[in-house]
């Protein structure tokens, strides 16, 4: 009975020492205690028990700042997002091919750590829930739209922007996959990224795939 009562004091003080958090922290840690989550499996496989074990709270207190598991999973969505963002910002004054294998480098080092926090289609269950579908499909196309302009060329071309888009899928796929695996040289597989778009997007410009020359006009190939 002392160990019971030992045991549930002892809940008691760190649940004191939980609420000593101001809500803003205590939400960012919810937050990356879900990127830990979300990004290790899919959607369907976590419970929000393991969430809020790893945050170190209660299910009912996670709850008091995310109503459901999607509301959960797409704020951790968009945190992922805007850490992958910051990570893959490489300096714009860089040469293409300085910058672009850095990005991925970056992307790599992401899914490394987190290989299902930004899935780049909605599946399985979150099919059903349209919320989800936006969120995820907003996410990707800030990604598309940020490659092309990076590019030095506008959005009007349809077949490029399809190139691209098809390519992150690639990129992200081949990456999650080599990260299981490490088969060949992450440096291998960066070039297997690049060499893929600039296939690609030089095929839907009708350009050379060959990279862009330093100080050469767009359209600017890795």
């Amino acid at each position: 009975m002392a160990a019971t009562r030992d045991q549930a004091s002892k809940r008691h003080g760190e649940e004191r020492q939980r609420t000593r958090l101001a809500p803003d922290e205590r939400q960012r840690r919810l937050l990356g205690a879900a990127i830990e989550e979300f990004g290790a499996a899919p959607y369907e496989q976590v419970r929000i028990a393991d969430v809020a074990e790893r945050a170190g709270v209660s299910k009912a207190l996670l709850f008091r700042y995310f109503a459901t598991k999607r509301e959960l999973y797409l704020e951790c969505v968009r945190a992922a997002s805007a850490e992958l963002a910051a990570a893959v910002d490489i300096d714009a004054g860089l040469p293409a091919t300085e910058r672009f294998p850095r990005a991925l480098e970056a992307l790599l080092e992401f899914i490394e750590r987190h290989p299902y926090a930004i899935p780049s289609r909605p599946a399985g269950e979150l099919r059903r829930h349209q919320q989800a579908v936006r969120e995820i499909t907003r996410i990707n196309d800030r990604l598309v739209t940020r490659i092309i302009e990076r590019m030095g060329v506008g959005e009007g071309n349809p077949e490029l922007r399809l190139a691209v888009d098809s390519w992150l899928l690639f990129a992200r796929t081949a990456a999650r996959r080599w990260a299981e695996t490490r088969a060949f040289p992450k440096e291998r597989l960066i070039d297997l990224q690049i060499a893929a778009f600039r296939g690609v997007a030089a095929e839907a410009l009708g350009v050379d795939p060959r990279p862009t020359p330093a100080g050469a006009g767009p359209p600017i190939l890795p």
